[in-house]
């Protein structure tokens, strides 16, 4: 009985794990002669994933991988992502992300929301 309990109770961990939202965070702050402080934590994605919100202050964003820049969006003159960032997927993997400044802008911050 103790094992069927212990089991359900991994796979039911497992399930919401699968399931839960995950963040990427990312900030540049404007330095000196065209130089930037970018701020990223690494997260590793176990599973595929896609983009299903975007928040912050930003003209745009990339998102780096252990290869390098992965893929860069931008915000065109309707306010959108271009190109579509909403349901952009990631593959299994560790990344980072970062914002591209606002113009007239010191600090910019992007935060994604991955399903």
């Amino acid at each position: 009985m103790k094992f069927y309990i212990l089991t359900l109770s991994f796979i039911f961990i497992f399930f919401l794990n699968s399931f839960s939202q995950v963040q990427l965070f990312g900030e540049q702050i404007r330095g000196a002669n065209k130089n930037a402080e970018l701020k990223s934590e690494a997260v590793l994605i176990t599973h595929d994933v896609k983009i299903v919100k975007i928040e912050g202050d930003n003209a745009g964003f990339w998102i780096e991988s252990q290869a390098g820049v992965l893929q860069s969006f931008y915000i065109d003159d309707s306010g959108k992502y271009y190109p579509e960032a909403i349901g952009y997927v990631l593959k299994s993997g560790k990344y980072t992300v970062y914002p591209n400044l606002s113009e007239g802008k010191d600090k910019s911050a992007v935060r994604i929301y991955l399903e």
